[in-house]
C-alpha cells in the first residue's frame, strides 16, 4: 500500500497546450534533452539524467500543495537545481537564462505565497 502524502511527493504536472503541441512523453522529454539523439536510449535512462534526478528528489517542492511548481510557486528551486545540474537553455531561437526566467515568476511566487498557506493552514483547522 502506498500512502497517499508519498504519492503527492511522486507526482508532478506538465501543463501545455497539446492541440499547439502535440507531443508524446518521450518526445516532451527529449526537448529538455538536445544533446542526446532522438533514439538514443531508453525513456528511463534519459529521466535518470542529472536535471530529471533532482528535479524528483526535490519533490515536493513545497509542503503546501497549493504551492507545488518549481518555476511558478518556489522559482528559487528551479534556479537551484538548474544551476547544480548544469542544465541550459534549449530554446535555439530565444536561449534565456534561467535568472531571467525565473525572475519572471518571483512576484507572482510572493504574492501567492501568503495566500496559499493561508488556504492550506485553514484546510488543516
Amino acid at each position: 500500500d502506498i500512502k497517499s502524502s508519498s504519492l503527492y511527493g511522486l507526482m508532478s504536472g506538465v501543463f501545455q497546450k497539446f492541440q499547439k503541441y502535440q507531443m508524446t512523453l518521450r518526445e516532451n522529454v527529449m526537448i529538455s534533452n538536445l544533446d542526446t539523439e532522438r533514439e538514443d536510449g531508453t525513456l528511463l535512462e534519459i529521466l535518470k539524467q542529472p536535471l530529471f534526478m533532482a528535479y524528483r528528489e526535490n519533490q515536493p517542492f513545497n509542503e503546501n500543495h497549493l504551492r507545488p511548481c518549481p518555476m511558478l510557486e518556489n522559482p528559487e528551486i528551479l534556479e537551484r537545481i538548474v544551476k547544480e545540474t548544469g542544465a541550459r537553455s534549449t530554446d535555439l531561437q530565444s536561449p534565456e537564462s534561467v535568472e531571467h526566467l525565473c525572475a519572471k515568476c518571483r512576484e507572482y511566487a510572493a504574492e501567492w505565497a501568503p495566500v496559499a498557506e493561508e488556504l492550506w493552514n485553514s484546510k488543516a483547522s
